[in-house]
């Protein structure tokens, strides 16, 4: 997955066990009113085999919070479109 990186956003996310990675945005989807980023670590960028992530946008107690997609179902969902749209 080749990218400038002079045109990507980086974030830095941090899990559940206090690890930090910071990711690089490489496309964002909203679906159904939901916005949607594909992340890879950026230290993978240049990795043609890499693995994307996928996590989303929601509104939390008045704030917006990044959150990982876990429902494999919803995962799937937004993969098959970013699938899609890379593949046209």
């Amino acid at each position: 997955m080749e990218n400038n990186n002079n045109e990507l956003e980086f974030i830095t996310l941090t899990n559940d066990k206090g690890d930090v990675f910071e990711m690089a945005i490489v496309d964002e989807i909203e679906i159904e009113d939901v916005k949607y980023y594909i992340v890879v670590e950026s230290k993978d960028l240049n990795n043609e085999a890499c693995e994307y992530e996928i996590i989303k946008e929601i509104e939390e107690n008045g704030e917006t919070v990044i959150i990982s997609v876990d429902d494999e179902e919803e995962f799937n969902m937004v993969a098959d479109c970013y699938d899609e749209i890379i593949a046209s």
